[in-house]
């Protein structure tokens, strides 16, 4: 399997003028980046090997040189200015992962339940990276003094000012991680004796997942992190997750050094149980309430016929398509809970609860309302919340988003065409930060 296979170029430039040594900044940054990916997935036996290896190469116009200078009392010091030239650094990983699959199957023969599976899947996965600020890869200069001491390592490809361009990495990585992962299945049937129907489910998960690092100065063994996630009905998902620290606090050994009776602390757990609900629909959406050119000869009483008066003899108009309008909608909502405490240094227990709440609909075929809103359950108070209206116009669209008070308060309107393509084409005005485009 070949993957992968991308090319990103971009282009930085900066205009801008130095007050203090009053000079006007006139700089550009190129970044070209190739980036690639082979794996291959053979089975042996009721074993999976996936060997995968990744390729990337960066191309730079300009780098970074240092030259030995001295501070004004007299120490070694280094200055850092770019020079034009062109530059490739390549840098590499590959990981190699095992993994099988393991069936258990109990027959039930009670109520309608058929059979019980239990699937175990366990992984391993080693990955390794070199360190590339080794004299073997030439991506670093080393800055030395008159006596031969390297004052300091500059990373040629480091101060590029584009996204794609980054540090070069300095870490060797060596790391094992290993995942167990655990899926509980049912199958039963539906239906009377004479019309019996076979069905499946999921009943729920149970992950477990650390890891190794050999190139760590101590604390080599990750966290074990729990993820158990439910699924009783389509519209309700229920997930826990903990996280167990194998060392003991304010220390670097082991916990069953210290506390034989004991294996890993429990540092984090958060438990959400979503919801999502939904109704309403739009009927005789394709009869428009907008006359077409055929409509043009019919009267607008026939239109909104039938016609009926009230008590008083005022003339009530009725429009069909109004009466079978049902509000599409769905509301989506979240509650945690979770309690947290300092990794290393454990202590008590800080708890935090809160509701995320959701809701949309579709006021009219043209017409779409969004609220969402977070309310802190421990304090008590209205975390965030904010509104979203768009209104479609033709080809055009109308947004307003607005975050009444709170972090972010603001409003954002914004008229644009409805095209993938034409997107730049807008008009828009906002006021607030981190404000999100309502469309």
């Amino acid at each position: 399997r070949l993957s992968g296979n991308n090319f990103t170029f971009e282009r930085y430039k900066e205009q801008n003028s130095d007050t203090t040594l009053n000079v006007w900044k006139n700089e550009t940054h190129k970044g070209l980046v190739y980036s690639s990916s082979i794996g291959i997935a053979p089975k042996f036996n009721y074993f999976s090997l996936t060997p995968t290896f990744s390729y990337k190469a960066d191309f730079v116009e300009r780098f970074q040189k240092g030259t030995l200078t001295k501070t004004g009392s007299g120490t070694d010091s280094v200055a850092i200015a770019f020079e034009k030239g062109n530059k490739v650094r390549q840098t590499f990983s590959s990981a190699l992962a095992v993994s099988t699959k393991i069936y258990g199957i109990r027959q039930v023969g009670f109520w309608k339940i058929e059979q019980v599976r239990h699937v175990v899947d366990p992984s391993v996965t080693f990955t390794y990276a070199p360190d590339f600020s080794k004299k073997t890869w030439n991506y670093f200069q080393e800055v030395k003094n008159d006596s031969g001491r390297v004052v300091q390592k500059v990373d040629k490809f480091g101060g590029n000012k584009t996204s794609v361009i980054g540090a070069t990495s300095t870490n060797k990585t060596r790391r094992l991680d290993f995942s167990l992962g655990n899926k509980f299945q049912m199958k039963y049937f539906s239906g009377d004796s004479t019309r019996k129907q076979e069905k499946k489910i999921d009943l729920f998960d149970l992950n477990f997942s650390s890891s190794y690092n050999f190139e760590a100065d101590s604390l080599k063994l990750g966290n074990l992190r729990t993820v158990f996630t439910a699924k009783p009905s389509q519209k309700i998902t229920t997930t826990a997750n903990t996280t167990h620290t194998f060392y003991a606090f304010n220390s670097k050994k082991y916990l069953f050094e210290t506390s034989p009776s004991k294996v890993a602390n429990l540092v984090n757990f958060s438990l959400d149980l979503q919801f999502l609900l939904s109704g309403g629909e739009l009927q005789n959406s394709n009869q428009s309430n907008v006359f077409t050119k055929q409509d043009t000869s019919r009267s607008f009483e026939t239109a909104t016929s039938p016609q009926t008066h009230d008590k008083s003899g005022n003339l009530i108009l009725r429009n069909k398509a109004i009466e079978n309008l049902r509000v599409p909608w769905t509301l989506n909502s979240h509650l945690t809970w979770g309690m947290n405490r300092n990794e290393r240094k454990g202590g008590k227990f800080t708890k935090d609860s809160q509701l995320i709440v959701s809701v949309a609909s579709q006021l009219t075929p043209n017409w779409t309302m969004s609220y969402d809103a977070t309310y802190d359950l421990v304090n008590q108070i209205i975390r965030s919340h904010e509104f979203n209206f768009v209104r479609t116009l033709h080809k055009w669209k109308l947004g307003f988003r607005w975050i009444p008070y709170g972090f972010g308060a603001g409003y954002f309107l914004k008229v644009g065409l409805d095209s993938p393509q034409l997107k730049d084409l807008k008009i828009q005005t906002h006021e607030g930060e981190n404000l999100r485009d309502p469309f």
